[in-house]
């Protein structure tokens, strides 16, 4: 997408932005475009386009002359339709579907399980009722339980839940569709408007005005409906909605002087309640109040605007000839640039007499408001202007590139000399008539009897701010000097004291030593690139409104405002807004507005009655910001994962999508594709990766939407994609995760065979060379010894199997009650005389014998596996034992644990359950028995089964699946 002032530099240097009869009382807020941004199509594919949507995922779909191009948000891809033949209408339908209308063929695209999007064609499901020759696919019309596919002579309908299919033809031609409260209307050319009621289309107004061709028909919310009409006409229907009435869908002409003939328009879109978009053929987009009969025109194209598409994200999709065009919408941001008149590095933005005045480096340049708002440059300088100061009615002083000038009516009067070098006011708060100068060399004062009675050059740097602590002491903010506090004697006409305020006066300054003076609270606040302080008896201390914590970069910042506590503070490139007047928000937060502005922040005004609105300064541009203005929310598409391709040789293989995948060993690629959809009209969006078990940490923020990973060595990943929107909000994708498996040869077993091999080899060389004489024997010898150990072996290993069935519980494959009795007993004897604890579980699975009712003695038998499988894997010490007491009951020995680390460990086994097991609880009783009070063994092992088993029936009696 292209930044927005490529946009609107190129267009609307051409095109002058107006909004018709505005209710805005001041005319700088009736002038200027919202943000807007385009999207071009690379891809070779037929240029020329017909219809736009949205779908509900954010992705841009574009109808063209032999398919469909669709934009996630970073690239274009294209889908074709089966006759290759042109898309005349889109309309996105539930989830990820998107109905199509085209040249005898209509559908929906929809992704498979890869993310592929793929065209169904459902015209198929007509042949029995219509065969091609309907031609082109006009209007589409989505409900909540079907799809409305309407061509000139033909309108199809679809039963999205039961697939059954309906044809209506009319000779006569038809004209609009739409639907209100999900009742579908549409327009029967030369007898009325027609209800779907039962099955069927019924007339229900044949008034004269329904006759004519009506192109659009668009809900007004409460206030019925919008028309217009193939002559140009506009309609509106006051009562919709009421069949008892006798105004019900009784149209009139509606005309508004502000807003062109009906036939202008390609399209007219709701774009919210009460709220009509119209594409005009001349390449710009109408937005039509109701409530308010307002009209903004934004111009967006120099091609025709063929559709709209809006309400999505804040945003208003345009769809011209060879382009698409993001409007922001509604916006509270309006960009007033050189296409107004303005020129110039803006310096200030000044109301004198209720006329407004822009300052430049080109000169002073007014608003005018009629016939449609602009900016004139007056005669009264041709070189730059820095400030303007109303002196009284009739009199202001204008500071140009050399010297102080008196403006009226009658015109300029200069007052001073041509070396001055003005650059900004200040009334005096103690001595009236006197105004403070501040100049690029240091200081001046003048009065409108005495003229300069100072010119202080002593600093030689410029002086951006002042402020007067009292009669005769100022505090001056430099460019280059730091803060510099200067003592004035009584008639203002000399310097009798300058003091640098340094370090010393806890100021800490940049490189440059640049301060900045502001007001905050009635505060007087130090600004530089190290910090920020409140000056109060010649000390100062860090400010606290947490400003400097919510800099973006260390700079010297402006605070303006003060009006209901509301402030705001800029620097070249940065904004912050303080809104003191609510409690929920009275913090410094940055304001984002990448890519407004075509160049830094030189000035900001605020508006001095409400702080209703603020006027940032760029280069040949304003930019006015309406922090109370209606605003949608906006919702961040989360970044999508597109695609997933698996690349070996020649051949690719798109995987399905959020799904785990276990690779075989081998060489291939794995590709990722990934997008934010519906990305802003301004800036762009970031992306940033990490493949874990591959690399360590995500990688850079970047603008690539394609990574491949090849030759991946064997074990388990794990991808993410993050993405930072324009706006600063940062989403991420679900992590894929993957795990690619080693070569057969490539494990423990075989490498251990490998040696063994090795060694048995190397054996039986040397054996070879060494026995030769003696190897009979030594066979024979071996052969016996083999013998004898192989039947030892035997024996041992029957041992060992006799002994582990014995203590092993056939059912589950943990310990059985003859093992636990045994470990208890070494247990308390442990205990006694390591002088720790001894923890004891009783588990019992809750309602098993219900269970085991309900679904079968099967099924309780894997109910007792799995649990008895996760009390296992709870386990944290190995010298903790669990063991089937019984039935459903299980008991954890825990030698040495202490009552903490055994409620623990309960708990943790109870949630795995919950957690693991499908429908099964449990319920934990715990024990601890202290080796001070164990006296006799077989006493104690009593004892501590006892109090285990007797808070085990408290964690039932409590509600069971809980710990006691």
């Amino acid at each position: 997408m292209r930044r927005i002032w490529l946009l609107c530099l190129l267009l609307l240097s051409a095109l002058p932005a107006a909004s018709f009869a505005s209710h805005h009382t001041n005319p700088i807020l009736s002038i200027g475009i919202p943000p807007i941004g385009n999207f071009e199509s690379n891809m070779n594919s037929h240029p020329e386009s017909h219809a736009i949507a949205v779908g509900n995922e954010g992705f841009i779909y574009v109808g063209t002359n032999t398919g469909i191009k669709v934009y996630d948000g970073e690239n274009w891809t294209f889908i074709a339709t089966p006759n290759r033949k042109l898309v005349r209408s889109l309309t996105a339908g539930k989830d990820r579907r998107m109905y199509v209308g085209g040249y005898d063929s209509f559908g929906y695209i929809e992704p498979d399980t890869t993310g592929q999007l793929v065209f169904h064609d459902l015209s198929q499901e007509f042949t029995s009722l219509r065969t091609a020759g309907y031609a082109d696919i006009w209007d589409l019309l989505v409900t909540e339980d079907a799809v409305y596919f309407k061509a000139v002579r033909d309108l199809f309908r679809y039963d999205i839940n039961t697939g059954a299919t309906s044809v209506w033809q009319f000779e006569g031609r038809f004209g609009a569709i739409n639907a209100f409260d999900n009742q579908v209307y549409v327009q029967y050319r030369g007898l009325g408007l027609a209800h779907y009621r039962q099955g069927n289309f019924e007339l229900v107004s044949e008034h004269s005005l329904w006759h004519e061709h009506i192109y659009d028909l668009v809900g007004l919310g409460e206030d019925g409906w919008l028309a217009n009409t193939r002559s140009g006409q506009w309609l509106h229907v006051d009562n919709p909605y009421q069949p008892e009435q006798d105004n019900y869908l009784v149209p009139q002409l509606f005309n508004l002087d502000q807003l062109p003939s009906g036939d202008e328009f390609y399209d007219v879109a709701e774009v919210g309640p009460g709220q009509v978009a119209l594409a005009h053929k001349e390449g710009s987009v109408f937005i039509f109040h109701w409530d308010t009969q307002n009209v903004e025109r934004f111009p967006v194209s120099y091609n025709t605007i063929l559709q709209l598409a809006g309400g999505f994200n804040n945003a208003i999709y345009a769809l011209a000839e060879q382009d698409v065009v993001r409007i922001e919408w509604p916006s509270q941001w309006r960009i007033i640039g050189p296409q107004t008149g303005i020129r110039g590095r803006v310096h200030n933005i000044r109301n004198w007499h209720d006329r407004w005045f822009t300052l430049t480096s080109a000169g002073v340049f007014e608003l005018i408001s009629e016939p449609v708002p602009h900016f004139e440059k007056v005669s009264w300088t041709n070189h730059e202007a820095w400030d303007l100061m109303e002196l009284n009615g009739d009199y202001a002083l204008l500071a140009d590139s050399y010297q102080i000038q008196q403006v009226s009516d009658d015109g300029l009067t200069p007052l001073t000399h041509a070396t001055l070098y003005p650059r900004l006011f200040q009334e005096s708060k103690f001595r009236e008539n006197y105004t403070f100068v501040g100049t690029e060399l240091g200081l001046a004062i003048w009065h409108p009897v005495h003229g300069l009675t100072l010119e202080w050059t002593e600093p030689g740097t410029l002086v951006n701010s002042i402020a007067q602590l009292d009669a005769q002491t100022l505090l001056l903010g430099t460019s280059h000097r730091g803060v510099i506090e200067v003592t004035l004697d009584e008639s203002y006409s000399m310097v009798t004291r300058v003091h640098y305020v340094g370090e010393e006066s806890g100021i800490s300054y940049g490189l440059a030593r640049e301060a900045i003076l502001s007001q905050f609270d009635s505060q007087l606040v130090i600004s530089t690139a190290k910090g920020l302080y409140n000056w109060e008896n010649g000390t100062a201390t860090p400010e606290g409104s947490g400003l400097w914590e919510a800099l973006e970069a260390e700079q010297a910042v402006r605070i303006e405002g003060g009006v209901n506590n509301d402030y705001w503070a800029y620097s070249f490139n940065y904004l912050y807004h303080f809104n003191g007047g609510d409690p929920d928000l009275q913090k410094w937060q940055n304001v984002q507005f990448n890519g407004l502005l075509p160049g830094a922040i030189t000035t900001l005004f605020v508006n001095d009655a409400y702080a209703q609105y603020v006027v940032l300064g760029s280069h040949s541009a304003l930019v006015t910001l309406q922090p109370q203005a209606t605003q949608q929310s906006f919702n961040t598409e989360p970044v999508r994962m597109n695609s997933i391709v698996k690349i070996k040789g020649d051949s690719a293989e798109r995987l399905e999508l959020n799904q785990n995948y276990n690779f075989e060993s081998g060489r291939f690629a794995l590709q990722f594709n990934f997008a934010m959809p519906n990305s802003s009209a301004v800036g762009e969006t970031l992306y940033s990766a990490r493949l874990e078990g591959y690399e360590d940490h995500f990688s850079e923020w970047n603008r690539s939407t394609r990574i491949t990973y090849s030759n991946l060595s064997p074990g388990s990943y794990s991808f993410m994609v993050k993405a930072l929107s324009p706006n600063g909000e940062i989403t991420k994708t679900v992590p894929l995760n993957f795990t690619i498996q080693p070569p057969w040869y490539d494990n423990t077993w075989i490498r251990a065979l490998a040696v063994l091999l090795i060694i048995a080899m190397l054996f039986l060389v040397v054996k070879y060379f060494i026995r030769r004489r003696t190897r009979l024997l030594a066979l024979e010898k071996r052969r016996l010894k083999d013998m004898v150990e192989e039947r030892t072996q035997d024996l041992a290993n029957a041992n060992k199997k006799l002994e582990s069935m014995a203590n092993v519980d056939g059912l589950t494959g943990i310990a059985n009650r003859r093992r636990l009795d045994q470990f208890l007993g070494e247990a308390v004897h442990h205990c006694m005389s390591s002088g720790k604890p001894l923890s004891l579980l009783q588990i019992d699975v809750d309602h098993f014998k219900s269970y085991n009712d309900t679904n079968g003695h099967l099924a309780g038998d894997n109910v007792l596996k799995e649990v008895a499988h996760a009390l296992q894997t709870t386990l944290r010490r190995q010298e903790d034992l669990v063991a089937r007491f019984g039935g459903e009951e299980f008991t954890v020995v825990m030698p040495g644990a202490s009552q903490e680390h055994a409620l623990d460990v309960a708990e943790a086994m109870r949630q795995h359950v919950e957690s693991t097991v499908s429908q099964i609880t449990i319920s934990v009783g715990v024990a601890v028995m202290q080796p001070e009070n164990i006296t006799a063994p077989e006493h104690a092992i009593q004892t501590v089964l006892e109090r285990a088993d007797k808070a085990l029936y408290e964690a039932k009696e409590s509600g069971r699946n809980r710990v006691c």
